[in-house]
């Protein structure tokens, strides 16, 4: 009677896929490996309904591993004659998973992978001028090497462009988050615009024993050169 209703309850909260993505569901199930990581399925939903929403065109993600994510964003961007960019250190025996991922349907056409450290690649694409209008985060987690990227992630994405995070119910990423927050002035996206948030979230919260989220997105309203820490060297008394 038990096992009965919690799966009753658990097919009612259940996350249902829209029909944008089927082809992406499709792609992965052909080629997923056991006790592999791969996007799920709302959170890859979200991912190609942000960029979709706001006809963002270039996508940075640190991580790559099996392609799943890399493929939302190629789906995504091949709508919007955009183009992904992953930064990934990977092996080349791991990173061919995902690279056969993606050419399976062409989507390798609109990607670029550099298989080099996001410590040393980020300064330079910054400094030849990249930009970017949405940056997925999968790499290390520490908060010294996030708080790293952070700072140049933010200085190349594009106002109005979207930071969403992986993982994020790891402490240094929750740190990282309240630092875009209340030094760099991001909001949290309202992700009810995007998703069938409400049966979800407490699906999340319920399987997962925990009030918070797996995944997080913020959104840059305040040009860079307006930011506090950019502005005022004195900008934390305000915090």
């Amino acid at each position: 009677m038990l096992k009965s209703l919690k799966q009753s309850i658990n097919k009612y909260l259940s996350y249902k896929p829209i029909p944008e993505t089927s082809e992406i569901r499709h792609l992965i199930r052909q080629q997923r490996i056991e006790n592999l990581p791969y996007c799920s399925e709302d959170e890859g939903d979200l991912i190609y309904n942000l960029i979709q929403k706001h006809q963002f065109k270039a996508c940075l993600e640190t991580g790559f591993h099996t392609g799943s994510t890399a493929l939302y964003l190629a789906k995504a961007v091949s709508h919007t004659g955009g183009e992904v960019t992953s930064i990934c250190l990977d092996d080349e025996q791991k990173l061919q998973r995902g690279r056969k991922l993606l050419a399976l349907e062409g989507y390798d056409k609109v990607h670029r992978l550099i298989v080099e450290n996001s410590n040393r690649v980020l300064p330079e694409l910054f400094s030849s001028g990249e930009r970017f209008d949405f940056v997925f985060i999968d790499g290390w987690k520490t908060f010294d090497h996030l708080a790293f990227e952070v700072y140049f992630f933010n200085q190349m994405l594009n106002d109005g462009g979207v930071i969403f995070f992986d993982d994020a119910y790891m402490p240094a990423v929750k740190k990282i988050n309240l630092m875009l927050e209340r030094h760099y002035e991001y909001k949290e996206v309202n992700y009810s615009v995007y998703i069938k948030e409400y049966p979800l979230r407490l699906h999340q919260m319920l399987t997962r024993l925990s009030k918070h989220r797996p995944y997080r997105a913020f959104r840059k309203f305040t040009n860079t050169d307006n930011q506090p820490p950019f502005r005022d060297w004195h900008f934390y008394r305000d915090f």
